[in-house]
């Protein structure tokens, strides 16, 4: 009897991992550093919403149409004439650098409120 409830745990067991691999493309990480020099954001996401977060940065930012007419994006955006912030955005990966030394208090909180959105963009389904 032992045996068979081992055997049985062990298929459950077994069928769970094998279902979280297949599952993968729904795997949320979002990585927030938010210190003196820098504001940033790392996400893994589902490649599904990759069109709807460059859609969004690209109506934040005024971006060029490479946000929305291909799946790579990587490069330096200007926020307005003083200031900047870095995006790459691939097929369900986002990265966003803010250098809080070379860019204005606003601007800041403009990234940071971005950010947040994209956070919601992300984590939502």
């Amino acid at each position: 009897m032992k045996k068979i409830r081992f055997i049985a745990f062990a298929v459950f067991l077994l069928s769970g991992m094998l279902s979280s691999c297949i599952h993968h493309g729904n795997h949320v990480n979002i990585a927030i550093i938010d210190n003196e020099d820098e504001y940033s954001l790392k996400a893994v996401f589902n490649p599904n919403k990759t069109k709807a977060i460059q859609h969004y940065l690209k109506n934040q930012l005024g971006a060029n149409e490479g946000f929305y007419t291909t799946n790579m994006f990587d490069e330096e955006v200007s926020i307005d004439a003083d200031n900047s912030v870095y995006v790459k955005c691939t097929r369900g990966h986002l990265k966003v650098n803010f250098d809080k030394e070379e860019n204005s208090y606003e601007a800041y909180e403009k990234v940071k409120n971005m950010c947040a959105d994209l956070k919601e963009i992300i984590t939502h389904h």
